[in-house]
């Protein structure tokens, strides 16, 4: 029978949803990296705002201080499921403010969609995206197509306790190397070296096509990632 969560089993959850905020508000940096290499200000602008209310929650909820030890199965998937929801409710304030979605629950689908490579959208007038919406689009399908557990565990952020549970949690049992942190490390460095070198080739492809080579890589990139995790 499944037991009621606690006020402990609460502030657990809690404190691990923070962890993933936080992790996501770093990610956020690359977006807005993108928005200041090409001087899209208005884009820019959302993105440190995002980036600004992702870390105030995050902080928020890591203050819900716990006591180092292992997940229990309830707890990893309640972490797992909630990280999905909270993290694409969280994604969706940039991308709402583009002016690209007719209303909210429009972003907050595309949030969803990426983070679960989905790979359906709701965008409106796509041909004018800006560099950096487009960037923090194909950011979200590749930390949902390797797995947002395993990504957050690749940068050793729960350690190899809590990090066993919640791995687990998201539906993988397979361990390349005893340590699951090693193991996430070694699936994610296939997938970046596959990427690289998928991009490295398209790139040369959009070349002799004629577009300029800024423009010829950021395409390569993006089109490489959505290759790999939607097929």
């Amino acid at each position: 029978m499944w037991q009621r969560f606690t006020l402990y089993d609460l502030r657990v959850i809690g404190h691990y949803l923070g962890t993933l905020l936080l992790f996501f508000a770093a990610l956020m940096a690359l977006p807005l990296a993108t928005a200041l290499v090409f001087q899209e200000w208005e884009p820019a602008a959302r993105y440190l705002a995002a980036i600004g209310i992702t870390m105030v929650a995050g902080c928020s909820l890591r203050f819900l201080r716990i006591e180092p030890g292992r997940l229990d199965r309830r707890q990893a998937l309640a972490v797992t499921g909630f990280a999905w929801v909270v993290l694409a409710l969280f994604a969706s304030f940039p991308l709402y403010f583009s002016g690209h979605y007719m209303t909210y629950l429009d972003a907050i689908f595309d949030g969803v969609s990426g983070l679960t490579t989905t790979g359906a959208s709701l965008i409106v007038d796509l041909d004018r995206l800006s560099y950096a919406d487009n960037m923090f689009r194909f950011m979200q399908h590749l930390l949902g197509g390797l797995g947002l557990i395993v990504v957050a565990l690749s940068f050793g952020l729960f350690g190899k306790r809590a990090g066993a549970s919640l791995y687990t949690s998201e539906g993988r049992s397979e361990h390349v190397v005893p340590n699951v942190v090693q193991t996430t490390q070694f699936i994610s460095k296939i997938a970046v070296a596959i990427i690289l070198v998928a991009t490295c080739v398209v790139t040369v492809l959009c070349l002799f096509a004629g577009l300029e080579p800024l423009r010829a890589g950021l395409q390569s990139l993006w089109l490489s990632i959505s290759a790999f995790v939607t097929g």
